[in-house]
């Protein structure tokens, strides 16, 4: 099957105007297409609910489109919680499956209601020690051991996996949580990782099924659902044939049928926890060819890198590769195409054939949308790309902006050193003799100005008291400085200078470069990703764009840099 990108080289070439590469980019539409599929596929089953993978893609952007059909999140640690509370779904839309888990863990998921689904027998203890006692709803990860076969063949080896509770500590945990006041029960397993056959999750749910029939005879449990997990997976590559879910759905149809009907359960419920299926066919990796090398082999260097994709670096995965504006062009060119990063594993492709790659094209590596920019990391200082949405209508949004230093060097920001970083946290700071200025109205050369200032100060005020209520933030007095350029008259130069380095001590600065424009200094700092928010409300505009793109000696690169750094914030 031929891979086709979403995308067009005409489309990147416009959202490069206001996003650089390297990023990765979403399919709305092929979102929304695939989820729909999903639901229609298991439309039999009333109780049916897809618990989407949030590890996989963590975005919130993303989820709300998911929950729009009524999916739920699939959380394995506490800030995975905390982003599915966030995006709005309730206790019984996310399924708290995680290992290892720590106390206050599983504290946090039954704080918020979710199902928790234990991933061993000595949980249960750990668990009513933790909370005080066993939730009504409860569910249990089963691992069968040995090895998982399909027709074709071995598909995984489940007796070397980590996960899961033998059929003998199942039965066991079953009894002893209902005794603890359980009610209501479900089963979990996991035996097999991106399968590319319709045939998974039928054998899957077969032997599931039959698994809770002996279930509940034994143990008279009330069996709720049975959940199939993930590992339904996509075509990465382009000779191979996507899943069809329309008859994985039917196939689980027909096992139901025959396992679960005549024992009298057939109204258990379908939970599914795909990942991979949900989001990677319709995500891809945007960067551009920047340098070529000829040596032993053809190399193309890319802007982007393994902190922006790993699994090829680490798993030697495949990634189909697409060069824009050329995609019927021969593939007659062999090249290894790599990263910047000091590890020679950082390739998106080894000995792969592709057309001619000349200097700034466009190169989009597909199925990226899962396990790609979440499994991002920082090193060689590397920053984590920007994630775009684009639209269903075809319009680029932003739906997390791209790394700058300073949150690389962020958590630093609990030490009194000066390390060249700015050590400010969130609340307000403000000079006596600038609570005066801004107080005093004929200070200022019109009441334009006054205003201005106000309303900034509002909006950091509101964003303070968001960021309290809402987050672990805490206050020291250290954050946003407003301050004024002028009075009546513009400081000189010298002056501004001063002032501006006062303000820079404050805040534990070391000495920064100073540009010739006064108007510039803010955005500059602030396109520089410099974690000083230095606001002034003689500035120019309330549109901080409008301001920095006055300057032509500046150029459109870091005009948009600044500008979009500066509005953001505002």
């Amino acid at each position: 099957m031929k891979k086709t990108p979403f995308v067009t080289k005409q489309q990147v070439e416009e959202i490069v105007k206001q996003f650089p590469t390297p990023f990765h980019l979403y399919d709305e539409a092929g979102i929304r297409a695939n989820a729909q599929a999903v639901k229609d596929a298991f439309a039999w089953n009333p109780g049916f609910r897809e618990y989407f993978a949030v590890k996989a893609t963590p975005n919130p952007y993303l989820l709300k489109i998911l929950k729009d059909y009524d999916m739920g999140c699939d959380c394995s640690s506490y800030t995975e919680l905390m982003l599915a509370k966030s995006c709005g779904f309730d206790g019984e839309h996310i399924m708290f499956s995680s290992n290892d888990t720590p106390a206050e863990e599983f504290a946090y998921a039954d704080k918020l209601g979710a199902i928790i689904n234990l991933d061993d027998f000595t949980h249960i203890d750990f668990l009513e020690e933790t909370i005080g006692y066993i939730p009504e709803t409860i569910s249990c990860r089963y691992n069968p051991g040995g090895v998982f076969t399909l027709s074709n063949g071995i598909m995984d080896n489940p007796g070397d996996s980590k996960y899961g509770m033998t059929k003998e500590q199942l039965f066991e945990a079953f009894k002893i949580l209902k005794s603890k006041g359980a009610k209501y029960f479900g089963v979990h397993a996991f035996l097999a990782s991106n399968t590319v056959t319709n045939e998974y999750y039928p054998q899957l749910a077969k032997e599931l099924f039959e698994l809770v029939v002996e279930l509940k005879n034994e143990t008279g449990c009330d069996i709720r659902f049975v959940n199939l997990s993930g590992g339904v997976g996509v075509a990465y590559k382009p000779d191979q044939t996507p899943n069809d879910i329309s008859v994985i759905g039917a196939g689980v149809h027909k096992v139901y049928d025959e396992v679960l009907v005549p024992a009298g359960m057939g109204d258990v419920a379908i939970y599914t926890e795909m990942g991979r299926f949900m989001m990677a066919p319709y995500g891809c990796l945007v960067t551009k060819a920047i340098h070529e090398k000829h040596i032993y082999k053809e190399y193309i260097g890319v802007d982007a890198c393994a902190a922006n994709l790993m699994r090829p670096a680490i798993y030697g995965s495949y990634h189909h590769i697409t060069v824009l504006g050329k995609e019927d062009a021969p593939c007659d060119h062999t090249y290894d195409v790599v990263g910047s990063l000091c590890e020679n594993c950082d390739k998106f492709a080894i000995d792969r054939q592709l057309p001619k790659i000349d200097m700034g094209d466009y190169l989009v590596i597909h199925d990226t949308g899962a396990h790609g920019f979440s499994m991002g990391y920082n090193y060689n200082g590397r920053l984590r790309s920007a994630e775009i949405l684009l639209e269903s209508n075809g319009e680029a949004k932003l739906i997390r902006r791209a790394e700058t230093p300073a949150d690389y060097f962020a958590t630093f920001d609990c030490f009194d050193e000066k390390l060249g970083i700015v050590k400010i946290k969130h609340s307000i700071n403000y000079d006596k003799e600038d609570e005066k200025f801004l107080s005093d109205t004929k200070n200022y050369p019109s009441q334009r100005d006054v205003n201005i200032t106000k309303k900034m100060i509002s909006e950091v005020k509101n964003y303070q008291k968001f960021l309290i209520e809402n987050t672990n933030y805490t206050i020291d007095n250290k954050n946003i400085i407003f301050f004024n350029y002028e009075r009546k008259k513009p400081y000189s130069d010298t002056n501004l200078r001063k002032k501006f380095t006062y303000y820079c001590n404050k805040a534990n600065v070391t000495k920064i470069r100073m540009y010739d424009l006064r108007h510039t200094y803010v955005a500059t700092m602030m396109g520089e990703g410099k974690e000083l928010y230095l606001i002034s409300s003689r500035i120019g505009h309330i549109n901080y764009s409008t301001t920095v793109n006055k300057y032509g000696h500046l150029s459109n690169k870091v005009k948009r840099e600044m500008a979009s750094a500066t509005d953001k914030y505002i």
